[in-house]
């Protein structure tokens, strides 16, 4: 860990107003029938009493993101990712004649962990400025890190602070649920073991009103618990007439960790929740607790569950209607709720990880209330890089369409290709119909298709149409470090495969893989079918190499062919079909595409009626009424890891082409 020293003491670490008995009413019931425990249905706001303001807009404002041309990169220092947050976000609330517009000009910003993520999100972004702080291996503006009280002054200075606030902290925990409130105030978060330390720097600032945080007491202002300032945010956005709609949950602990190389939990990954919660105008809510040995933890778990879902209710007692929920952090850091029951056979007890758990207000994690996203990687470098692809998105594809002809949004183009990869013995050897749905929707959807089918062997993908596309599909057999479009697990024929060591050293263009296959998404080591440490993760790979999101089965998912009334798709087909419509032709952000895909599928297999062949049943046919454990495992095993709020680019209708 970077220069502990500089750290001085660390303290423990719907558009109207919602009536209160219907909050109390949906918080009692997620926790009636997910987490357990009992909950009066107020939030804990401490000693503070704020008037209470209520989001009354006719309509939501309208958001609109402008990136900066300039990259911030900070030294791996957590309480660092809180100083330099508000650097990374200017925002106005203005009117025209369609409504409210909340405006943010936003610059990305990464955590060095490494020359490999830094060096990519760099050649994606192509910064014409780029501005340091601490000590970091990238040329830039570098801002020097003395102690953290000083370079939160050199921060302050910086910001155009116009209420002329500052926010002091010492806790990294309650600093990191103040970034949100002070990023929109483009106010200063000033690290000091006690106020006056920088009181009297700030007042020769022109700072005329101080609120101090946690531990650090005496400003005009004190907000003593996270709870406290979870709600001085979202009631000053209702006030201003402005608009919450996501929550950020990352574990505050994990910088106490020790970092060790390749394996989870890594250290400090929770860093990359400051950038994601300025850039979304996103209440956090931290939890803290050391991560458990065993991967299903299932009080950790709950403690997230909880924490997200007061979070939720906050914002619905403020008349604002919550539509994302992004976990940061690993699956160690921030566990997945692991579910048995979803199989048959050797497969009925397996647990299955997933992050439905942290999306279910209804007591159902088969079906989503809220669209989720992970934001992980192989490190901090990797997580906050994720993070800054997503704030940075639009410049990439701008970069990309300046081009012109054939290389802007002509054929040679990234965001006009898709690659589509079919495996051996996958379903399309008995039917053609994932390969013909997926292929038009594609196509439908304006995208120059380039499609490979293994068909036994006799013909292998080109290794280099993988490293320019919107799109990456695959739909075959897979395992936790590769994509085996030749074999079926466990045989010589799976050492033909698409693994991590073809993305290695690649910069691959801020594209989405999609693998309907088993295990791609595995990140723990409870399968046993684990084969890789974290850098042979197939899903890592493709967000280390530059992607912006990855989906795919945690879990063995193939499951069953439906034999009657006619043979159609996988379970995993039939879910990663929709996925894909979803994004290629009805404009949908990654998490409600996601989202909504698994509640149509969990309403169509309810009221279906087929005929299987499951492959532990010796191919003796067995007849359902609803739905299947294999259906059960699907829609719980496929999760997002990538900011569920991204909408990938799409096609003008001029330029689609139909049929």
């Amino acid at each position: 860990m970077a220069d502990w020293k500089l750290r001085g003491l660390r303290g423990n670490c719907m558009n109207k107003l919602i009536a209160a008995g219907l909050a109390f009413a949906m918080l009692a019931a997620g926790l009636g029938g997910c987490i357990g425990g009992k909950d009066d249905g107020k939030l804990n706001t401490g000693a503070v009493e704020q008037e209470k303001f209520v989001f009354e807009g006719d309509a939501i404002p309208e958001k609109r993101y402008n990136e900066t041309s300039s990259l911030i990169v900070i030294e791996k220092i957590p309480e660092l990712a809180v100083i330099t947050a508000p650097l990374t976000v200017k925002r106005t609330l203005t009117a025209d004649k369609n409504g409210t517009v909340s405006s943010a000009e936003v610059t990305p910003l990464i955590v060095y962990s490494d020359d490999a993520a830094a060096n990519c999100i760099i050649q994606q972004l192509q910064p014409q400025k780029i501005m340091t702080f601490g000590s970091v291996k990238i040329s830039g503006e570098n801002i020097p890190v003395t102690t953290l009280s000083e370079v939160s002054l050199k921060v302050a200075g910086m910001l155009s602070n116009p209420e002329k606030t500052a926010f002091i902290f010492s806790d990294y925990a309650i600093g990191m649920a103040a970034v949100p409130l002070a990023s929109y105030l483009n106010a200063p978060l000033v690290y000091a073991a006690a106020l006056g330390e920088v009181k009297e720097a700030l007042a020769n600032m022109g700072i005329s009103r101080i609120v101090t945080l946690g531990s650090v007491t005496g400003g005009d202002e004190h907000l003593s618990a996270i709870t406290d300032v979870q709600e001085r945010f979202i009631n000053m956005l209702a006030e201003k007439g402005d608009y919450c709609d996501y929550i950020v949950v990352a574990n505050a602990y994990d910088v106490q960790i020790e970092h060790t190389d390749n394996k989870f939990p890594q250290d400090c990954m929770s860093m990359a929740a400051a950038h994601l919660a300025a850039f979304r105008n996103a209440v956090v809510a931290p939890v803290e607790f050391e991560p458990a040995d065993k991967w299903n933890d299932t009080a950790q778990a709950e403690e997230v569950k909880k924490a997200a879902m007061d979070a939720r209710t906050l914002l619905l007692t403020h008349g604002m209607v919550p539509k994302y929920v992004c976990i940061v952090g690993d699956p160690k850091a921030i566990p997945m709720k692991y579910y048995t029951g979803c199989g048959t056979g050797e497969w009925a007890e397996e647990g299955i990880p997933t992050d439905n758990y942290y999306a279910d207000f209804d007591g159902n994690p088969l079906t989503q209330e809220i669209a989720i996203g992970r934001i992980v990687g192989r490190h901090v470098g990797d997580a906050s890089a994720l993070v800054a692809r997503s704030a940075g998105y639009n410049r990439i594809v701008e970069l990309e369409k300046a081009k012109g002809g054939v290389a802007g949004t002509g054929i040679t183009s990234w965001i006009k290709n898709a690659y589509f990869i079919e495996g051996t013995l996958q379903i399309e050897l008995f039917c053609t119909g994932d390969v013909v749905q997926v292929n038009k929707m594609l196509t439908e959807g304006g995208f120059i298709t380039a499609f490979r089918h293994s068909a036994l062997g006799a013909l292998s993908p080109a290794i280099e149409e993988l490293y320019n596309n919107n799109y990456l599909i695959y739909y075959g057999h897979g395992g936790d470090d590769g994509w085996y479009y030749l074999g079926v697990g466990g045989g010589g024929a799976d050492a033909v495969r698409i693994g991590p060591e073809d993305l290695e050293g690649k910069v691959i263009p801020p594209g989405n893989g999609i693998a309907g296959s088993c295990l791609t998404s595995a990140l723990d080591d409870m399968s046993e079918y684990a084969k890789a440490p974290i850098d042979q993760r197939i899903s890592l790979a493709f967000l280390h190499a530059g992607a912006i999101s990855y989906v795919g089965g945690t879990r063995v998912t193939w499951g069953e062919v439906k034999i009657w009334p006619a043979m159609e798709s996988s379970c995993n087909g039939m879910l990663c079909n929709r996925y894909i419509e979803l994004l290629t032709r009805f404009n949908s952000t990654l998490g409600d595409a996601l989202m909504i895909t698994k509640n149509e599928y969990y309403k169509m297999a309810s009221n279906m009626e087929r005929t299987v062949i499951y492959i532990d049943n010796n191919g003796v046919p067995q007849t359902y009424h609803g739905l299947t454990p294999w259906d059960k495992r699907t829609m719980l095993a496929y999760p997002l890891y990538g900011d569920p709020a991204v909408n990938p680019y799409e096609y003008p209708a001029s330029d689609v082409i139909f049929g």
